[in-house]
């Protein structure tokens, strides 16, 4: 499951976002989204479950959706936790 997770969060942090309002106001730290999968690997829902700031959350669920569909979870798995993290650097 872990080896799933990572290939899933490497396809969303290729898609991430880091909104310009968000750095301006220095805005960083993890979000962590619970993905629901499909059987196939397609985005059913997202969750946000933890946020830093509400800046950091819709760009994120943006970023999943953009990054579906996964590649076909394994076994009974149809919900993951993902964290994704914006720093300034």
């Amino acid at each position: 499951m872990a080896s799933y997770v990572a290939l899933v969060r490497e396809r969303i942090e290729a898609h991430k976002r880091y909104p310009g309002l968000a750095r301006s106001r220095r805005a960083e730290g993890t979000v962590v989204a619970l993905v629901h999968l499909e059987p196939g690997g397609g985005v059913r829902g997202v969750e946000i479950v933890e946020s830093p700031s509400g800046l950091l959350s819709e760009p994120t669920r943006e970023a999943i959706l953009t990054a579906g569909p996964f590649p076909p979870p394994p076994g009974e798995l149809r919900r993951i936790r993902v964290p994704i993290r914006y720093a300034l650097n």
